[in-house]
């Protein structure tokens, strides 16, 4: 049995999706921000801790606009209403 979806519920869940992929990679730039920080206080040799710091941003930066690009769809499906 399959569900039809209206075109404002399949742009609520592609918004969802694009939320929960902001998350996951928020998480990422926060795991790999903090193991950078970690290795640049204890190690001799700061170049690599500051390129992951500078990975680090960059993820965070995706992620930021992930969940940009997740309200412009939630606000896209309200209007749809």
């Amino acid at each position: 049995m399959q569900t039809q979806y209206t075109e404002t519920e399949k742009l609520a869940m592609s918004a969802g999706r694009w939320s929960l992929g902001a998350g996951l990679i928020f998480v990422a730039a926060i795991l790999t921000g903090t193991g950078s920080a970690i290795c640049l206080i204890s190690a001799d040799s700061a170049a690599a801790p500051l390129c992951g710091l500078a990975v680090a941003g960059g993820l965070a930066a995706l992620a930021l606009w992930f969940h940009l690009i997740a309200q412009l769809i939630h606000i896209r499906a309200l209007l749809a209403r």
